[in-house]
């Protein structure tokens, strides 16, 4: 049905280019937001990476920039996000955390991005390679 595939909804933004470099004291997450759609919906928001050690129970999180998380590792307070403006059509960004001992390693990262107003705009989930870490050390 041509008609119900024309009222599907599509998100202003959809996050991809992910990429993950480890330092001696840090880690670092690169990725991409790019603009869908109609750009006078995409007024831009506000951004997180949330990185992850599901390898503890319960999980360790670490968010960039700094704010609290619930047991899921969700962002309790949007405004404290990254501001982004308006993506005409793609924008890398770069989030990184220090590491809090050498031998601490994450396994995944999910970034976030919510609207000014603090609706969930786009959400993607990524899996570390362990070799990032053991390659560091």
């Amino acid at each position: 049905n041509a008609a119900a595939d024309s009222d599907l909804y599509i998100p202003p933004f959809r996050i991809d280019n992910f990429s993950a470099q480890v330092t001696r004291g840090s880690l670092e997450a690169a990725f991409r937001i790019v603009s869908q759609g109609a750009f006078s919906k995409a007024g831009g928001g506000f951004l997180f990476a949330i990185f992850e050690d599901q390898a503890h129970s319960p999980p360790r999180f670490a968010a960039s920039p700094p704010v609290d998380v619930n047991e899921e590792g969700f962002p309790l307070l949007y405004k404290a996000g990254i501001r982004f403006s308006r993506v005409r059509n793609a924008q890398t960004y770069h989030r990184g955390i220090s590491k809090r001992a050498q031998d601490e390693t994450f396994t995944h990262v999910t970034v976030y991005l919510f609207s000014l107003r603090g609706g969930l705009l786009a959400k993607e989930r990524y899996t570390l390679d362990p070799q990032l870490f053991t390659a560091s050390l």
